[in-house]
């Protein structure tokens, strides 16, 4: 096992085989006459701008337009008059079309690497993807293709070959060369695919298992069975979160900032209110038909989450605070057995986060206008408190998990269909009550 450590470029955790994607063996031919070359330059630079015409309407179908405006730079940068004279020059002094591109293009290429801007300097890489593309077509060289999901190693991989290959195919990218403001690093955080730069890739990687670490930056060389199950745990959990937001996309309730990610809309008091009623609602009937009679390993997966759920929430990690709550009253929802009743409360599972962040934006507003039900709240998430009297009139989320958890085990149904009400619709008329003060929408 060796780890790498490189330049983060685009988050996220992938594993899987890695494929390199070596430099294509271009075959030197003997040059025409120069109206022969020119002749074949002008073919393939047309056909190179059809390509990226193609390119486009494939990116702004899968990315959106903005990001395939990447491609509408490079039809500019295919057809540049500086760039076509520089390769006719070249092809006039008795260049083969190819070796003329291909100098022209590093020369232009080099042009942008010595500008001080670091964005200026990153479009050396796309003036050298425009003239392989060329070179390519020139040559009848084929696009690179993977013929499974893998890992891609490449001394540096261009946007077009980003956007080229099958989605799904790319879980994550590494290479020798690239920089976060690059086309490519743009284009890698659109797709979610992971990638980290500047490590030492070779063809020595091919066929090796990995894992990539595009928050951490490094490459971990073929992992041990352990650290290769936590990997593909966590992958599960990342694909899990990736399918939640796709879920609050089609509700409405996510804002999706390019290059940046999703943030969570929050919810209007109304949709709050239904939020909660419904899952208090659902789950209400699982107790019942349960008869509060959970498995000894849920009751343990439900201590373990409130401990979870408190420290979170004490972090103001909202993302685990979620994760925890989730896991709590999944438990309850499992224990009725009934199909339909599961998938009608796992309907509602995406909006949780934004229900949360509801709930915290009313506290924050009670706080402020000093209601005195948010500060008991407060009070109840201290890990040293014990007093139960503050668990009421609406009561703090901790310590109702507590109760409900305690009625449980107590098989007391009465108490605990009691504090599911307690727990989802006081809490809902208090978000309710407490927003349409602030005389604003969550």
């Amino acid at each position: 096992m060796q780890v790498f450590t490189g330049l983060p470029i685009s988050q996220g955790l992938a594993a899987g085989k890695i494929i390199f994607l070596g430099t294509q063996e271009t075959v030197v031919r003997q040059a025409g006459s120069p109206q022969e070359e020119q002749a074949r330059f002008a073919a393939a630079q047309q056909q190179a701008i059809d390509a990226l015409g193609a390119l486009y309407e494939k990116a702004k179908a899968e990315l959106g337009e903005k990001d395939a405006e990447i491609f509408s730079v490079h039809q500019l940068m295919a057809e540049d008059e500086d760039f076509t004279d520089l390769v006719s020059e070249a092809i006039a002094d008795g260049a083969e079309a190819s070796e003329a591109v291909r100098q022209a293009g590093e020369q232009c290429a080099a042009m942008f690497s010595g500008m001080d801007d670091d964005y200026m300097r990153e479009r050396a890489a796309d003036v050298r993807d425009v003239a392989a593309r060329i070179c390519r077509m020139l040559n009848g060289e084929a696009e690179h293709s993977i013929p499974e999901p893998c890992l891609i190693a490449a001394e540096e991989l261009t946007p077009s070959q980003t956007v080229q290959f099958p989605r799904g195919f790319v879980r994550g990218m590494l290479t020798a060369r690239g920089a976060a403001n690059s086309h490519t690093g743009i284009l890698a955080r659109t797709l979610g695919v992971p990638a980290v730069s500047q490590l030492p890739v070779s063809a020595e990687l091919h066929g090796h298992t990995a894992i990539l670490d595009g928050f951490a930056g490094t490459l971990t060389l073929d992992p041990n069975e352990q650290m290769l199950a936590e990997a593909t745990a966590k992958i599960a959990a990342q694909q899990a979160q990736r399918e939640a937001l796709r879920q609050l996309a089609v509700e409405g309730l996510v804002d999706y900032c390019p290059n940046k990610g999703c943030t969570v809309a929050l919810l209007s008091p109304q949709d709050a209110y239904e939020v909660f009623f419904l899952r208090g609602s659902l789950e209400k009937l699982a107790i019942q038909k349960s008869n509060c009679l959970l498995s000894d390993y849920s009751l343990m997966i439900m201590e373990a989450s409130i401990e979870e759920f408190r420290k979170a929430i004490l972090a103001g990690n909202t993302m685990k605070a979620v994760h925890a709550d989730e896991t709590f009253h999944q438990q309850i929802i499992r224990s009725a057995q009934l199909n339909r009743l599961t998938k009608m409360w796992e309907l509602l599972s995406p909006l949780n986060g934004a229900m949360f962040l509801s709930v915290q934006n009313a506290n924050r507003f009670g706080q402020l206008s000093g209601d005195a039900e948010t500060l008991q709240n407060a009070k109840c998430l201290e890990s040293n408190n014990t007093d139960p009297s503050l668990s009421h009139n609406g009561g703090a989320a901790v310590w109702t998990h507590q109760c409900l958890l305690e009625a449980i085990r107590n098989n007391d149904l009465q108490t605990a269909c009691a504090l599911l009400d307690q727990h989802y619709e006081g809490t809902s008329r208090r978000v309710y009550r407490l927003s349409l003060m602030k005389e604003q929408n969550f």
